[in-house]
């Protein structure tokens, strides 16, 4: 199966989907000189995708290819995917606004920073609608370091995934579904370094396949309230979720070990930056704050590492 649709504007396809690749060993997702791969999960089964995407005439040209039972599912989400769903005419309307606001020292920088930032890049906010697949990732990751999460994810996706459908290259595999997470025994979670906390939540979530499912018609509101209801999923999770399978561009992830040292940094050399800090100075672009957020992300700067790199923990079943 194959489609091309053009997406108004210069949208780098590829920083689109970054937040989807869980490292750069990944085996759901590939990049070439050509454009890129992603396998995913469907109702009705596992698809690939082969995207390619070029910059004509100030658009975006994107061709996708399908393989797989999940194809022609696939197909109907790639617009929302690579952010052909996103507007973003409120958020340059707002920019236009704030920059004429009197606001205070510092959150007139942040306004300033991110009205530089904005015409740098071509990203928009992802709509992939897979609210598991999503889901899955987030819980991995939830309070442990990027090596511990990345390598449950591949490990995963190697032994209960299934085999990318079509010809994609060697070794590509799709996210578990559902159904194959549910029959990951205790002693493998463990295995994988994923403690009692996190695997109990994903058992929780597999049971609930209805509401997952309906999370992309809610308003984002209802969505946040009914997902954060389930036990062990709170709002870094959601908001996690949320960036890449649902397309809201005020989803923060408050919480997050990295984030607010990394916007104060950026704006004062600050090195000791909190959430309370963090929200205060992102009001002004409430409604759009994960836009905000996504600018520092891109370009801010990263303070230098100051001793070793945190240390992966010995886990023990049943302890957090």
């Amino acid at each position: 199966m194959e489609i091309e649709f053009v997406l108004p504007g210069r949208v780098d396809v590829g920083l689109v989907l970054r937040p989807v690749r869980r490292g750069n060993a990944d085996p759901t997702f590939q990049t070439d000189d050509r454009g890129l791969w992603y396998v995913t999960t469907t109702p009705e089964g596992a698809a690939t995708m082969r995207l390619r995407y070029e910059f004509q005439g100030g658009d975006t040209q994107v061709a996708c290819q399908f393989w797989g039972p999940g194809a022609q599912q696939a197909a109907g989400r790639v617009d929302g995917l690579v952010g052909g769903r996103d507007d973003t005419t409120g958020f340059q309307e707002l920019l236009g606004l704030l920059r004429e606001a009197p606001l205070p020292p510092e959150q007139a920088q942040l306004v300033s920073f991110v009205v530089q930032s904005w015409p740098k890049q071509g990203w928009r906010v992802p709509r992939s609608h897979n609210v598991w697949e999503a889901t899955l990732a987030a819980v991995l990751e939830q309070k442990v370091t990027g090596k511990e999460s990345k390598g449950a994810w591949r490990a995963l996706a190697h032994e209960y995934g299934d085999q990318a459908p079509g010809p994609a290259p060697e070794g590509m595999k799709a996210p578990p579904t559902m159904a194959q997470v549910r029959v990951v025994p205790s002693w493998k979670w463990r295995s994988l370094a994923v403690d009692r906390p996190r695997s109990d939540a994903l058992m929780r979530l597999v049971r609930t396949p209805e509401l997952l499912s309906r999370l992309p018609e809610l308003s984002a509101a209802e969505a946040r309230r009914q997902f954060t209801a389930i036990p062990g999923i709170g709002d870094w999770t959601y908001a996690e979720v949320a960036q890449r399978a649902l397309g809201d561009a005020d989803a923060v992830s408050f919480g997050d070990y990295h984030l607010a040292r990394l916007v104060i940094f950026t704006l004062t050399g600050r090195r000791d930056g909190t959430d309370e800090e963090l929200a205060e100075l992102l009001e002004p672009f409430r409604g759009q704050r994960y836009r905000a957020v996504r600018m520092f992300e891109l370009h801010g700067a990263k303070p230098e590492r100051r001793g070793p790199r945190m240390s992966v923990p010995a886990h023990r079943y049943g302890q957090s």
